[in-house]
């Protein structure tokens, strides 16, 4: 798979706060280098009723403040670009299709 070229840099420890496999988990990140205040991940997988093959549905939602107004919207653009990296990420291994972002 494909790293984002900031992996490294941006490395971060997070707490997982909810755990309900294979339907959920909720992380937060404790401790790492994004200017991010009160980051909490939510990661849901859910059965697809209108694929007939029995797929699902991903979904990966990130609530957080930010740092400071002037770094918010580096913040965003970054964010999005981690996750759709992420997603591509899923979906070369696993296959499915991004529908939306």
């Amino acid at each position: 798979s494909t790293l984002f070229p900031y992996t490294t840099l941006f490395r971060s420890t997070e707490k997982i706060v909810h755990w309900d496999p294979p339907h959920c988990y909720a992380y937060s990140i404790i401790n790492g280098k994004l200017p991010l205040i009160d980051y909490l991940g939510v990661f849901t997988v859910d059965y697809d009723r209108h694929d007939r093959l029995g797929g699902s549905i991903v979904t990966w939602r990130q609530y957080f403040n930010v740092e400071d107004f002037t770094k918010s919207l580096i913040v965003s653009v970054m964010m999005g670009t981690i996750m759709k990296t992420a997603f591509n990420n899923l979906i070369n291994e696993f296959g499915g299709e991004n529908i939306r972002l």
